[in-house]
């Protein structure tokens, strides 16, 4: 049986069902994302070709050096993570050769379970790149009594918060943990 790799305090997120791991496989084909592949002391990068329900499989892009995907097919634990954004880690115990249409590629059982951990806790709503959505915050302070209003760009909002870009350098009243009141963001 295959077992994610993770540490006891990611527990919580570990994923077991097996429709969510399939979708979350899925998701990372349809995307093109780039996964670090982990065994021995070797790592290289690959993507998820396909994911197979049928037969239980996933089918990886393989590497052009024959060597290096000999020690892989012969390796007995092998991690597959995805570090940026939304962290995802699998182990795999069974990792074999596969002939598809296209060509050779690496196949894996269908892991039984997976670590998804998103950092955030609350899901965050992407804003528009092309007509940026601005969010005005009124500032003041003792040394500088005069009312002043710094206009960022907003890039992401959710229930625990905003995402915003500042102009270089930063405002030194921009710190993690403040708090401003009376802001506005116009959304189109």
């Amino acid at each position: 049986m295959e077992h994610a790799a993770h540490n006891p305090d990611e527990e919580q997120f570990i994923v077991r069902n097996l429709k969510e791991i399939i979708q979350i496989l899925t998701d990372l084909s349809k995307r093109h994302e780039m996964l670090k592949v982990s065994f021995n002391h070797d790592v290289c990068l690959t993507n998820i070709i396909s994911v197979d329900v049928k037969n239980h499989s996933v089918y990886l892009d393989i590497g052009l050096d024959d060597a290096f995907n000999s020690r892989l097919l012969a390796s007995h634990q092998v991690v597959f993570s995805k570090d940026n954004g939304i962290r995802i880690k699998w182990t795999s115990t069974n990792i074999s050769l596969a002939t598809l249409k296209d060509g050779k590629a690496i196949k894996i059982a269908l892991p039984q379970t997976l670590m998804r951990l998103q950092r955030r806790e609350f899901f965050r709503l992407a804003t528009p790149i092309v007509n940026p959505v601005p969010c005005l915050i009124p500032v003041s302070d003792e040394a500088n009594p005069v009312d002043r209003t710094l206009e960022l760009t907003l890039v992401d909002v959710s229930l625990g918060g905003i995402g915003v870009i500042s102009a270089d350098p930063l405002d030194s009243r921009l710190v993690i943990g403040a708090s401003f009141n009376q802001c506005k963001i116009s959304f189109p």
